[in-house]
């Protein structure tokens, strides 16, 4: 929708069918509306481009600010992405960091609040849909991380080397049949982690299965054991070091010992998979890299947006610690 004049809450109010107030909740309390309601108001933000804020005038204005979203703040990889996109971006803009929790609404309300009063935005594995991305960058320069869109700068990691090490490694050690502890369902990330698995493994005669969505943190971790028991599975990787954390402790308290009756291997290659009660076998590469390169972009998308949508691709590798080991003969 493009009428020439600001778009208010009333008229997503209008479109969606509710309250302003429900608007202006959805925005500020998602948390507090139900799933069917912020689907419908954010339906209507999206159609008809609404952008939360006092003035065009002032939304164009020079803030000095630039909002950095991420799924959830304690995950270690955004310590290291952070301290690269702070070493490489000008002193005089404020990073200012938006904590999406693992999840859409709270991304997409995250966002829209705080849209008017930066300048650019990078956006790390963000839950929100292509439509809604393409929306943003429309309004603000936009840099993602770890996710891949036309007409958007972004930084990702080529994941399939460093998978392919792995699968080298357990077929190394015998495994046949492995078990991928899937991340949310919604996750680009973890569809991308799911499709590289299936093909080194397939490259190298293994089978490997998937598992119903789990979020990517310690409880549920705990949780994915119930997922692999009952399986053949002599190897399972997890979906990131936090969740693995998670997975390793439910495996010794079900007495089940790593490596020797099952190997675990994960994503990211962070601070968590050094110092778990067993070292954790990941596949990553250098966090501080991809915040550096994702500063780069974003500001040279501020001097000039054109043409040019970039795309940076680093390597990962598998680093090989203590989970992962033969192949139990039973």
């Amino acid at each position: 929708m493009n009428t020439g004049r600001r778009v208010t809450i009333y008229d997503v109010a209008r479109r969606a069918g509710v309250s302003p107030s429900t608007v202006s909740r959805s925005l500020s309390r998602p948390g507090r509306v139900s799933a069917a309601t912020l689907k419908i108001v954010y339906e209507a933000i999206e159609e008809l481009g609404y952008a939360a804020g006092p003035t065009v005038a002032q939304s164009e204005a020079k803030t000095r600010t630039i909002a950095f979203s991420v799924q959830r703040l304690s995950n270690p990889i955004y310590e290291d992405i952070l301290s690269g996109f702070r070493d490489n971006f000008p002193d005089s803009y404020v990073p200012v960091v938006l904590d999406a929790g693992e999840n859409a609404e709270r991304e997409a309300a995250n966002i829209i609040q705080i849209l008017p009063h930066v300048d650019g935005l990078i956006m790390s594995s963000s839950l929100l849909t292509e439509s809604q991305i393409a929306n943003i960058h429309k309004q603000k320069p936009t840099v993602l991380v770890q996710r891949r869109i036309n007409g958007i700068p972004s930084v990702m990691f080529d994941m399939v080397p460093g998978v392919g090490q792995l699968m080298d490694l357990f077929a190394a050690h015998g495994h046949e049949d492995l078990l991928y502890v899937s991340g949310p369902e919604e996750s680009w990330t973890s569809g991308i982690r799911w499709r590289a698995l299936q093909t080194e493994a397939n490259k190298r005669d293994l089978r490997i299965s998937r598992s119903a969505p789990f979020e990517p943190n310690v409880v549920s971790g705990f949780e994915a054991v119930r997922a692999w028991q009952g399986t053949k599975a002599t190897g399972i990787v997890a979906f990131n070091d936090i969740q693995a954390a998670g997975l390793l402790h439910g495996l010794r308290r079900a007495g089940v010992r790593v490596p020797d009756d099952v190997s675990v291997a994960s994503f990211d290659n962070t601070i968590a998979a050094v110092v778990a009660q067993v070292p954790l076998t990941s596949i990553g590469g250098s966090n501080y890299d991809v915040g550096r390169h994702a500063a780069e972009l974003l500001r040279d998308h501020l001097r000039r947006r054109n043409d040019d949508v970039p795309e940076i691709v680093l390597p990962m590798k598998t680093h090989v610690r203590m989970s992962v080991g033969k192949a139990p003969n039973n």
